[in-house]
């Protein structure tokens, strides 16, 4: 099995470490680099820096979480994905560091610029008494290192990380319970899904659902096909409140508003993918404007049929929530 220590910024692990999510996402001021050290469940372990009474900055592994997919995004589009689990807490500090760090390396300063993005799941952060060390770190590394635990020094790292995990989470490799699926057909009934090292799981969440239902419907609401990406949000069809699920054909981007009324039910589509608006917006509030979408299309779906919204899910809707 592979595993990679990233150099890991301090304040992005103390934000995150407040908060813990189920996705979180790694990002890298630059998009002219790739990652394919890990494939999808592997470990990526958090390298951090601590002063102590022997020696200064000595190298520790401060946490963990699990690999999924490697992603170029806009600022814009992975604070709407993954919001204050970039490790800031707001889309201003978000931008400011993006210039921060462009201008430290030379690069152009753009508006929204493009960037890398790890995305990964199931963090786990521990506490600096817990951090492991790590022998022998190559002072000059800026970005990360791939170990094999096949190797003895990346086993040593490996089992030492794993030991926390057993502390801290006891179950942590057992089975995963239903979260979500793959975009695929055949993936979409799938309970559980398991990738790469039998004890790492690719259980994606709530960022990874908004930034997948966001790339297929091409950043456009589905109901009207407006692209401004502040106004758009990804709609769960079924709750997840109501056993509903992070699987991507639960999903479907709405413009805010319209997110809005389909769960409070006054909007509804319908299996051949029209929509519904319910009378009682109409008598709550006669002057709403919504009547012109009663009756019309989707304005946009995802060409791959897989992926638009599943059937089951919208009856579940029409028949729960929507009012008639």
């Amino acid at each position: 099995m592979n595993i990679y220590l990233g150099v890991t910024d301090t304040n992005w692990f103390s934000q995150l470490k407040q908060q813990p999510t189920s996705d979180i996402n790694f990002w890298r001021p630059s998009s002219q680099q790739t990652f394919q050290a890990l494939k999808p469940g592997e470990p990526f372990l958090f390298k951090l820096k601590q002063d102590t009474p022997a020696t200064r900055e000595q190298d520790f592994v401060g946490g963990v979480a699990f690999f999924q997919r490697f992603e170029l995004l806009k600022v814009s589009q992975a604070w709407q994905a993954f919001g204050l689990y970039n490790g800031v807490r707001s889309q201003k500090e978000f931008v400011e560091r993006m210039v921060y760090y462009r201008k430290r390396t030379g690069k152009e300063v753009v508006e929204d610029p493009t960037i890398g993005c790890i995305v990964m799941s199931d963090p786990v952060y521990f506490d600096s008494p817990n951090w492991v060390p790590i022998p022998d770190w190559p002072k000059h590394t800026v970005q990360g290192r791939k170990y094999t635990t096949d190797a003895p020094e990346g086993q040593q790292i490996w089992q030492a990380v794993r030991q926390r995990l057993e502390d801290l989470r006891p179950n942590w490799d057992q089975p995963a319970s239903p979260v979500g699926s793959l975009p695929s057909a055949a993936a979409a009934s799938e309970p559980a899904m398991e990738f790469g090292h039998r004890w790492a799981r690719v259980r994606h969440g709530q960022g990874v659902f908004r930034l997948q239902v966001a790339q297929q419907y091409g950043y456009r609401c589905a109901l009207t096909n407006e692209s401004a990406l502040p106004t758009l949000e990804a709609a769960h069809i079924k709750p997840v409140r109501a056993q509903g699920s992070h699987a991507f054909d639960n999903g479907i981007l709405m413009r805010r508003d319209l997110h809005s009324l389909f769960d409070a039910g006054y909007i509804g589509i319908t299996a051949d993918y029209r929509v519904q608006v319910s009378a009682h917006l109409g008598r709550q509030f006669p002057e709403h404007g919504y009547d012109k979408l009663a009756g019309s299309c989707l304005q946009n779906l995802p060409e791959d049929p897989a992926l638009r919204p599943a059937l089951p899910a919208l009856a579940w809707h029409l028949e729960h929530v929507f009012l008639g």
